[in-house]
């Protein structure tokens, strides 16, 4: 669901196009590929918007599945990842990492 689902290869393919990060296939190329390269800085702030995304996916699908919603776009995806980020953001403990995760919304 989180990376075949039409909803989640577009997130993941904005992402890729976004950030130059490449699209995890599976939840192995997650927490490998996405989750290993920069600094713990920069790990941490990946596992947080992979987890926003990740809800996001998860909302956004069972909308569809269960409230049986026809979603005019795929942006609705991405706006709600972003929506997450933005509001996960304002937990972060230090006030540039906040700063960071809330530019990766901007761009």
């Amino acid at each position: 669901m989180f990376f075949d689902c039409s909803y989640a290869k577009f997130l993941w393919c904005t992402v890729q196009i976004s950030f130059s990060i490449p699209a995890p296939s599976n939840i192995d190329d997650l927490f490998t590929l996405w989750l290993h390269r920069g600094g713990p800085t920069f790990n941490s702030l990946l596992l947080v918007a992979a987890a926003a995304l990740c809800w996001a996916i998860w909302l956004t699908r069972n909308e569809v599945v269960f409230d049986k919603i026809n979603l005019k776009s795929f942006l609705r995806v991405l706006f709600r990842g972003t929506h997450w980020l933005r509001q996960w953001a304002s937990l972060q403990r230090h006030d540039g990492h906040k700063e960071e995760l809330i530019q990766a919304c901007r761009h």
